[in-house]
């Protein structure tokens, strides 16, 4: 055969010695080959049939893995092919069944791909058949990877700046969102490439009770991630500011006093509570006014304040303190009250009450008398009456503290003794005068004597008023047991009280 022809499967074939020329190649004339399907096979091993289909999905997504299928041809292996965008075919991969798997390149530049299948025998991958090839697919975008590391803390306030972290990478394009209650996502807290954190203020409305964090990826070429969705976190009260300012006078006790305070954003109402004396502290207010006005404990020797804002939906904020401060006694005060009326009764047989124009009278005016004429005729010992408004007295010093009594009588320039004369003071508990004789109570002196036509004030015991005060007595009286210091008082009697 060596320079002749044969003919091999219908084909007429120039042998050149023992060697023939395939496919622009030369080989063995064992290998002789023919044209088998449009390709040449080697003439002397049966090559196998072409497949007849090749199917994979309608729709693939780049960086997507599919399953491919193809004829079941009995001895064979598969050997399979790939090209982007109609370009060049790749290297060949193999397969020992009719079905496998393949993913595609993520390559953002590929749009469309397209298979090709052959049967080849297992192992020498020779016996090849004719190649079929598949449809030509569209590529469609990748889904990008989830975003990872997304991380906030785990304890959040209303109106608290945090930092919302995430692992990022630089060519993808994050977008970060905050959602409230399972409600609609806020506006984009970041939007942009890699980043990795970003500082968020959490939202300081009442009606938020819970908060979680979103953030997709986007990247060119890429459908955007799906979002990673962080721990959902319950919101404390965002906590009020602690007040600025708290203004307490000192005060005196009993004393009513104002304190005010200033405002504080969101507050609608403020607490205030008070101290006396070191004390547990009490409430004195609650609401929405910036000011309180009260009266001093009358008992305090040291007095403080302290207030803080409170609102529905916020922590109530610090307390504000103002100074610890004494309390002092509270100022003196002074009223004077003038005898109504003054009377005289003295003691000799039935002369009883001494009217005006009486035997020994000079004018027709009232007068106190105290003591007794011992030169004939004996007129009797006197005691003289003076008559107050004693409810007014009683009235104005309820509740006080009586620092000092004084009285106040003026010796009428006639009657009595030439001399000066000493005086003693009672009290009496009549608000008019009586029937009889008057029955006389606590009595003090004698005081130093009154010349005639001297008036003088004369510093007495308190209990003088606190007698009056305390509804055991209406008014005072002169009266000497002894029936020495005979004198005629003026009506104009006073009684002056210094009080807290």
């Amino acid at each position: 055969m060596s320079g002749g022809y044969a003919k091999i499967n219908g084909t007429q074939r120039k042998i050149v010695g023992a060697w023939s020329k395939v496919n622009g190649t030369w080989r063995k004339g064992s290998v002789v080959s023919s044209k088998v399907n449009g390709q040449w096979r080697e003439a002397w091993k049966n090559a196998f049939p072409s497949p007849t289909f090749l199917i994979y999905p309608n729709t693939i997504i780049r960086g997507d893995t599919f399953t491919w299928t193809t004829d079941s041809i009995t001895g064979a292996n598969y050997e399979i092919q790939s090209r982007y965008n109609g370009g060049s075919w790749s290297a060949s991969t193999f397969s020992s069944t009719p079905t496998g798997s393949f993913t595609t390149s993520s390559n953002t530049a590929n749009t469309s791909i397209q298979l090709r299948v052959r049967a080849v025998a297992p192992g020498t991958h020779d016996k090849q058949s004719g190649w079929y090839e598949g449809p030509t697919r569209s590529l469609g975008a990748d889904v990008l990877d989830k975003p990872t590391g997304l991380t906030y803390p785990t304890t959040l306030t209303r109106g608290q700046k945090i930092t919302v972290r995430w692992n990022a990478k630089s060519d993808v394009k994050y977008h970060l969102q905050a959602v409230y209650n399972d409600g609609t996502p806020t506006a984009t807290l970041y939007s942009g490439f890699g980043g990795g954190s970003v500082d968020y203020y959490i939202s300081t409305g009442t009606s938020n009770s819970k908060v979680k964090f979103q953030i997709k990826g986007g990247k060119s070429g890429y459908i955007d991630s799906p979002y990673t969705v962080g721990p959902q976190i319950t919101l404390n009260p965002q906590k009020l500011a602690t007040i600025s300012s708290i203004s307490a006078p000192k005060p005196y006790q009993g004393q009513t006093i104002t304190v005010s305070w200033g405002a504080v954003t969101n507050a609608d109402k403020y607490l205030l509570e008070v101290q006396y004396n070191n004390g547990s502290w009490v409430r004195a207010y609650i609401g929405s006014n910036r000011s309180y006005t009260a009266k001093v404990s009358s008992t305090a020797t040291s007095i403080q304040w302290r207030v803080r804002p409170t609102a529905v939906g916020y922590a109530d904020g610090d307390w504000k303190y103002s100074d610890q401060v004494s309390v002092a006694l509270p100022p003196l005060k002074q009223t004077t009250w003038t005898a109504t009326l003054v009377r005289s009764w003295r003691s000799k047989e039935d002369w009883g009450w001494r009217d005006p124009g009486d035997t020994g009278d000079t004018d027709s005016i009232d007068r106190m008398y105290q003591g007794s004429w011992n030169s004939p005729p004996w007129w009797g010992n006197h005691r003289g009456l003076a008559f107050f408004n004693y409810n007014s007295i009683k009235d104005t010093l309820a509740g006080k503290d009586i620092e000092k009594v004084r009285v106040y009588m003026y010796r009428i320039n006639a009657g009595g003794y030439v001399s000066g004369q000493s005086i003693k003071l009672w009290t009496h508990n009549y608000a008019s005068v009586p029937s009889g004789r008057p029955d006389l109570s606590y009595v003090q002196g004698p005081f130093s004597s009154f010349a005639r036509g001297e008036g003088k004030w004369i510093t007495v015991d308190n209990e003088v008023a606190e007698r009056i005060r305390d509804g055991s007595a209406k008014g005072i009286a002169l009266y000497r047991e002894d029936e020495q210091g005979y004198l005629f008082m003026s009506p104009n009697v006073k009684i002056e009280v210094t009080y807290r």
